[in-house]
């Protein structure tokens, strides 16, 4: 967000909707982390400024949306997007993007975690592992 906030903010314009996307080259995605949505509309209500620069006094009141996209090579020359879609509450309403447009990234974001979901579905999550509770689960009982 600090990337968008300082590279993308400035270019926005108040009679429009605007949406910022995100694609990263991270090894790491944003796309998927839990709590994504929640750091991105904190972010929204109060921007992260930096106070040893002056010119940083920017908003985010002209960002409708952040759009995260992560694309993945699938076998055979298939590329997979993986999606994450925060919408502003707190935009103004010239800047909000349209209905449909939401509604298409929010139904992809869905997707996404449905994918996952299924990708993911009997493995056991890093956390439940270092608490060993997957072994735990996996003991016979008496």
């Amino acid at each position: 967000m600090d990337v968008v906030r300082r590279n993308a903010l400035h270019k926005l314009t108040d009679s429009c909707p605007n949406l910022a996307v995100v694609v990263d080259d991270c090894v790491i995605s944003a796309v998927g982390l839990p709590g994504l949505a929640e750091y991105v509309t904190q972010e929204f209500l109060h921007p992260n400024h930096d106070p040893s620069d002056p010119d940083d006094f920017y908003t985010y009141e002209r960002l409708g949306a952040v759009l995260f996209l992560r694309p993945e090579a699938e076998g055979g020359g298939i590329i997979e997007y993986k999606v994450d879609f925060v919408e502003n509450p707190f935009v103004l309403p010239k800047c909000a993007l349209p209905p449909e447009v939401c509604a298409l990234f929010t139904k992809l974001r869905d997707e996404t975690e449905e994918r996952e979901a299924a990708r993911y579905a009997g493995v056991p999550s890093f956390r439940s592992i270092m608490e060993g509770r997957w072994a735990k689960e996996q003991a016979p009982s008496a």
